[in-house]
């Protein structure tokens, strides 16, 4: 009878413990009212200026009903401005990633409203993490 070791256990359960997120996680998700219902809450995205120096956040929230905001806060402890709102939909979604459909809400009635509306392809990187299609990454802040 062979003898199991103890790393060879871990690994085991590392494996089983992997494959149950991937298959409960976001990447389960494969429908889009799925995909919607893990998108919800606040997600957020910290580039610096290179030449300034100053870090800025971007804060997004996406609410049941649809309806989302955007915020930016610029330095450490500088409280969070308002820059957007408006509706999103999950409109295709599969195990690696979805669609995304944003209509923001247009501040002037002179704004052209084809600049209103994009969709764009988003990939799950983790339970927390998600990608665009431009290489940004956003992590969940708050569910």
């Amino acid at each position: 009878m062979k003898q199991t070791t103890i790393p060879a256990c871990r690994q085991a359960i590392t494996t089983l413990l992997l494959a149950g997120l991937v298959l409960c996680g976001p990447a389960a998700a494969q429908t889009p009212k799925e995909t919607g219902q893990q998108l919800l809450g606040r997600w957020s995205s910290t580039e610096t200026d290179k030449e300034t120096g100053v870090a800025e956040t971007l804060i997004l929230e996406f609410r049941a009903d649809g309806s989302y905001l955007t915020s930016l806060r610029s330095g450490g402890f500088q409280p969070a401005k308002f820059t957007g709102a408006g509706r999103y939909a999950v409109t295709a979604a599969d195990k690696s990633g979805f669609t995304l459909k944003v209509e923001r809400a247009l501040k002037e009635p002179e704004a052209d409203k084809a600049d209103a509306s994009e969709s764009q392809q988003i990939k799950w990187l983790d339970p927390d993490s998600l990608q665009a299609a431009d290489g940004s990454i956003v992590r969940r802040v708050k569910k």
